[in-house]
């Protein structure tokens, strides 16, 4: 069929199309696309079926895919905004990096290091003819302390490197910093409670300990409490004809707080600790440990005066914390960590006191 033999009248009626011009126009475009085949036609005409009764479908129920029209812009946490800054978890302070002077003079490989100490001995007498004339002398006494190493670890692979990349989360630099926290809280405990095999400053052998009777209580006097904190400051110079002192004082930090609240007199202007530190000659502060809270025998709190310098308490850290060389094996990789530590010496331990004491609050 071609466009010449399209008429313009129905074959039954006889009658003209009422839109004979748009009918022409459509089998134009059927003749451009598809030729004069009447294949092509009928192809044609389904096509044109099919998109009719799609377009009323859709004016008549909408879409027939899984499109929500209630579905907003925005994904579920477009709009959520993330701080840049991480909250880690807290612990808390490690005191003995703090307290005792650090020596690391103790090379790096020692196994252990030896404190000498030479002691004299002799006389002098008046001189008369005839007498044996006295002499001097010197003996020296050592002391060994072993050098401990701490270990640790940590490992990842190569998927969670990437995924730690493109997160941009910093997994290794997170992780050796719990390694780090981690050793140096061991440290931390070994320095001030030793071990089985290393001294600490609460187990030390030489360090002068004593009880306290008078408890640090609301019901003891002020002036009782004030006199036992005295003469705990006193005892070393007493006993060493003034030869040693100390110059730091620490305590818990409930033993600490009981004593700045606990004033003397009806005025409540004047606490024990403030009368305390305003007649000592040795200290201008009162320090606190959390590592001296309850670790006493019976679950007492201590007070611990010493010389703060390399006469009184020594930590002796040859190799602080430090890794080795990243090892890869297949998709893992391991670091290792140590640390070198040779635990506390005393060189002059007569300058330090440890006192146990009952605290109010304490269970």
């Amino acid at each position: 069929m071609t466009l010449q033999n399209v008429h313009s009248f129905d074959a039954k009626t006889g009658k003209p199309f009422e839109h004979a011009d748009l009918l022409k126009g459509a089998l134009s475009g059927i003749h451009s696309q598809f030729g004069n085949r009447h294949d092509s036609i009928d192809r044609a005409r389904l096509q044109t079926a099919a998109r009719r009764i799609d377009s009323l479908l859709q004016g008549r129920t909408g879409r027939q895919d899984s499109f929500s029209p209630n579905a907003a812009f925005h994904m579920a946490r477009d709009l959520e905004h993330i701080y840049a800054d991480v909250l880690r978890e807290e612990f808390p302070a490690q005191n003995a990096f703090t307290l005792f002077p650090i020596d690391t003079s103790v090379a790096p490989g020692a196994r252990t290091h030896t404190v000498r100490r030479i002691y004299q001995t002799g006389e002098v007498a008046i001189y008369r003819a005839g007498i044996d004339i006295p002499t001097v002398g010197i003996s020296q006494q050592e002391e060994e302390f072993p050098v401990r190493h701490y270990v640790t670890s940590f490992v990842t692979d190569l998927f969670e490197l990437l995924s730690s990349g493109y997160a941009n989360t910093q997994l290794v630099a997170e992780l050796l910093r719990v390694a780090r926290d981690i050793m140096n809280e061991f440290a931390n405990m070994r320095t001030f409670y030793g071990g089985e095999d290393m001294y600490g400053v609460l187990n030390y052998p030489w360090l002068d300990k004593k009880v306290i009777a008078t408890p640090f209580v609301d019901a003891s006097s002020e002036d009782d409490i004030l006199s036992e904190m005295q003469k705990l400051e006193q005892f070393p110079g007493e006993n060493s004809l003034n030869t040693f002192s100390p110059n730091t004082c620490v305590t818990s930090p409930r033993l600490a707080n009981f004593l700045s609240r606990k004033y003397i007199g009806n005025d409540k202007t004047l606490s024990v600790a403030k009368k305390f530190l305003g007649e000592s000659k040795n200290f201008t502060s009162i320090e606190t440990a959390r590592e001296l809270q309850g670790t006493g025998p019976g679950g007492t709190d201590m007070i611990l005066m010493y010389r703060r310098d390399r006469l009184g308490i020594m930590n002796v850290i040859p190799q602080g914390f430090t890794t080795l060389p990243m090892q890869t094996m297949g998709f893992e990789n391991k670091t290792f960590c140590y640390m070198s530590h040779g635990g506390v010496i005393m060189r002059n331990p007569a300058n330090n006191i440890l006192a146990y004491v009952d605290v109010e609050g304490a269970e």
